[in-house]
């Protein structure tokens, strides 16, 4: 109407430059009207940056997951007006088949209703979704899109418990840890854009404090794992304890007990043994009851001393010895055995100075390693003994004498030098029963190392 009057007028360029006019103006002019209408009824605006600053100030220190979960939500719905939120911890579980399946769980105090945990393929839409395009997710997108279609009936229940309208992904290096989500707005408006940039953008500082709260989550869980494990491993060598305290006590008694009978077999059987009006038939299977007899005994005997050993009741009758005498009256006692398996026997001892031990139980670990020697090597094999003066060490500050047995058998296997001495050790299908050892001695086949 009021460019009617123009000589050239024309109604559409009229029209379009009003439009373009109204179009440079309405932006700035919005604007003031929102800030007159907000002054007027005592409104105020979000301001991104400062509520940004605000919010990193605040959750920055915060070491604890539950105390976080509280004031990070707790900010996000004061800054913002709305009704709920909730923050999730995201699990990533890998399968045998290399597969993941990202387990979502609340953060909940432990007086608030607990929600139940939802495992998430990483073939779902909302996964797919979260991993590609890292921004948010409104439940109108899931509820409408034909992209999410496919999302199962019970997890689309478990999300609309919650009763959110946005749902906020928090990464850090990359990896998918977290989820806030949001209910909706007092005002009843949508989510704008704006919105949706600035609760990205608090869900990016989120990232930080959450990362280093479940880092400390990790450290107590771990160190409550590992009290449980060191109680769980003092009651256990409790009861190893008190077992081996119950097998030393059957060891002692059942060896003590054993000696009188055997003491009276041996005996009676060298009364008949000497009896010449006995059958030979009768003398040979006395000789074998004789020999099997004093073998139990020295069997019993060293169970009587691995007892003693165990109780600390052991006395030693420390005296000086010579050990080349000792370990020649235990060769002499098995020359019989050697000379029935075929076997050389040398002997290559020097002069060597007396040591101070004791000679009964010094005669009883030569007798071991001998007859360990005379077991282990075959038929027509080669046995030798040799000794030396050993030099003052840390171990023997007063120098020593040091013994190898050499054999042309089997040797020890590397892997089990560590343990020939422990009790009751069993190589194979032998049972090697070792009281304890006085004298470091060194066994190996002979021409290896």
């Amino acid at each position: 109407t009021v460019f009617e009057a123009l000589p050239s007028f024309n109604p559409l360029i009229v029209g379009a430059g009003i439009a373009l006019l109204l179009s440079f103006i309405f932006t700035p002019l919005l604007s003031l009207i929102r800030t007159l209408v907000n002054k007027w009824f005592s409104m105020e605006e979000i301001h991104a940056t400062k509520t940004l600053h605000a919010y990193s100030q605040q959750i920055s220190n915060i070491l604890d997951m539950q105390k976080l979960a509280n004031v990070a939500v707790g900010l996000i719905i004061e800054a913002m007006d709305i009704t709920r939120g909730f923050l999730f911890l995201v699990d990533t579980e890998h399968g045998s088949d290399g597969t993941k399946t990202y387990n979502i769980r609340a953060v909940r105090n432990p007086g608030e209703r607990q929600i139940k945990i939802l495992p998430l393929a990483e073939e779902n839409p909302v996964v797919k979704h979260f991993l590609q395009d890292q921004r948010p997710l409104l439940q109108y997108d899931l509820d409408l899109l034909p992209g999410y279609r496919s999302v199962s009936s019970a997890d689309r229940d478990w999300f609309e418990r919650l009763e959110a309208e946005v749902y906020l992904p928090i990464f850090s290096k990359r990896e998918w840890i977290g989820l806030l989500a949001l209910g909706a707005k007092i005002s009843g408006n949508r989510y704008t854009e704006d919105d949706l940039v600035t609760l990205a953008t608090l869900a990016n500082q989120t990232a930080v404090a959450l990362e280093n709260a479940r880092l400390v989550e990790n450290l107590i869980q771990l160190n409550t794992e590992l009290r449980q494990a060191y109680r769980d491993l003092d009651k256990a060598n409790r009861d190893l304890e008190r077992l081996d305290q119950t097998k030393s006590d059957f060891i002692s008694i059942a060896s003590h007990e054993l000696r009188t009978p055997l003491t009276t077999m041996i005996g009676y059987t060298e009364m008949l043994i000497e009896d010449q009006t006995l059958p030979e038939a009768a003398h040979e299977m006395l000789k074998g009851i004789s020999k099997g007899t004093k073998r139990l005994h020295e069997i019993v005997e060293s169970m009587f001393d691995i007892a003693q050993i165990d109780a600390r009741a052991l006395h030693l009758h420390l005296t000086p010895v010579d050990t080349a005498l000792i370990v020649k009256d235990v060769a002499h006692r098995l020359e019989k055995t050697i000379k029935e398996r075929s076997q050389s026997l040398s002997i290559e001892i020097p002069p060597l100075p007396k040591v101070k031990g004791d000679p009964n139980l010094l005669e009883k670990l030569f007798q071991h390693l001998l007859n360990n020697a005379i077991k282990f090597t075959p038929d027509n094999g080669r046995i030798k003994v040799t000794a030396k003066a050993a030099a003052p060490t840390g171990e023997l500050p007063e120098g020593g004498v040091e013994f190898i047995v050499s054999d042309t058998g089997v040797g020890v296997a590397p892997e089990t030098r560590d343990i020939i001495f422990s009790k009751f050790y069993q190589p194979g299908d032998r049972l090697v029963s070792e009281g304890g050892h006085a004298l470091r001695v060194v066994r190996r086949a002979e021409g290896s190392d």
